[in-house]
């Protein structure tokens, strides 16, 4: 007999998608993802980016979906409503929905909605008290409430690393009803891009020597980012002139990136401008250490991209990946966010022994492979078939 999830997501994102796809695959679930916007798949100017963007991987393929609304306005979380959650879960005779948090409010109107129906709930999100600032006091009380609202009407949860299990530990959720379903990236397509380009061609294409050690950042130019941050490290090191920096990404500070990258760097200074997911990993491949320096991230999707291809890591402290990805020493390093002398000093650490460095990137690879896209969907259904 098997087990009818519905999947219930705002749009199709290219970080998700794998994972609904391995999902459809056990004989034992029958899986039914529903999206309330098609903005992913249209296209369109990302807020972030600033750019038109359209995924050029397959979002749609290998699994069951259907469209609840098109119209949402992917930069107006408040639109993202239903009008007739309790119809849509009875006409699809569902056991279980998967919600991917509480903040939209389809996700609450589902939650409340299955509730009465008496179907079960698997919710797996960002869950996280890694914050750069402290919220008032009254403020906290009030989320508490909520989350203790939420949690109580949940049956299962999809755990994507250590900030998240230790958020649902200290809310009173007990741990066998915390299933490990790690974040990760569609890792058999990076697999094929490792075979597909080479480091060699890459560096030649960009310009760059043998001896050069070569960083990367790739995302969103914009403040929380920090990229301004790292462009400004590079003037605090005592060799800038063995140093380069791949930017992949585009955004509201790209005119500033540009401008004092050059000055600092020169034609060392290789700015690409937004890279589609099929030609991400020659830039990867041509680089020799990742840099995240963020403000603040919940996770940082991107940081497992840069494992997979044998990077090693030097993340801000406020990265919600790092207690799960970054060993200090053998994975890459760690600094202090905002600090650019100690982002400087990591800059220097990886330049001066790309021996060692070498070494933390294979470790980095070994470490990833336990954060795959077949590990995250295992996840969500051991947590559903666990369940009586």
């Amino acid at each position: 007999m098997t087990t009818k999830l519905g999947i219930f997501v705002s749009h199709p994102v290219q970080y998700h998608t794998p994972i609904w796809r391995e999902l459809a695959q056990y004989p034992e679930l029958e899986v039914k993802v529903h999206f309330l916007s098609d903005h992913s798949i249209r296209g369109g100017i990302d807020p972030g980016f600033g750019v038109p963007v359209s995924w050029d991987t397959p979002l749609l393929e290998g699994y069951h979906s259907t469209f609840l609304r098109r119209d949402t306005d992917i930069q107006r979380p408040s639109t993202f409503y239903l009008r007739n959650p309790k119809t849509i879960l009875q006409e699809g005779k569902f056991d279980w929905i998967f919600l991917a948090g509480y903040v939209f409010p389809f996700e609450l109107q589902l939650l409340w909605a299955a509730k009465k129906l008496g179907i079960k709930v698997i919710m797996r999100g960002e869950f996280t008290d890694l914050k750069r600032k402290k919220p008032p006091w009254w403020k906290r009380v009030v989320r508490e409430r909520y989350l203790k609202w939420v949690y109580s009407h949940t049956h299962a949860f999809g755990c994507v690393g250590y900030q998240a299990k230790q958020h649902l530990l200290s809310r009173g959720v007990p741990e066998t009803r915390i299933f490990f379903s790690p974040y990760s990236v569609d890792t058999s397509h990076f697999e094929v891009q490792k075979q597909q380009f080479t480091r060699e061609e890459t560096r030649k294409k960009l310009g760059l020597s043998e001896h050069t050690f070569t960083f990367i950042f790739s995302g969103k130019l914009i403040p929380r980012k920090q990229i301004c941050l790292l462009v400004e490290a590079f003037s605090h090191i005592q060799h800038p002139e063995r140093a380069a920096l791949i930017l992949l990404g585009d955004g509201e500070q790209r005119e500033q990136v540009l401008r004092r990258g050059q000055e600092i760097l020169g034609e060392r200074f290789l700015f690409q401008g937004f890279v589609n997911q099929s030609q991400l990993g020659q830039y990867f491949l041509a680089a020799d250490a990742f840099v995240l320096p963020s403000r603040y991230e919940a996770w940082g999707l991107v940081v497992n991209e840069a494992m997979q291809f044998g990077l090693p890591l030097l993340l801000s402290d406020m990265i919600g990946s790092h207690k799960d990805l970054l060993q200090p020493g053998e994975t890459g390093y760690l600094f202090k966010t905002e600090d650019v002398h100690a982002l400087a000093q990591g800059l220097e650490k990886l330049m001066n022994d790309p021996k060692h460095a070498k070494v933390m990137g294979r470790n980095a690879e070994a470490r990833i492979k336990d954060y795959s896209t077949e590990r995250s969907a295992q996840g969500i259904r051991d947590a559903i078939l666990s369940q009586p």
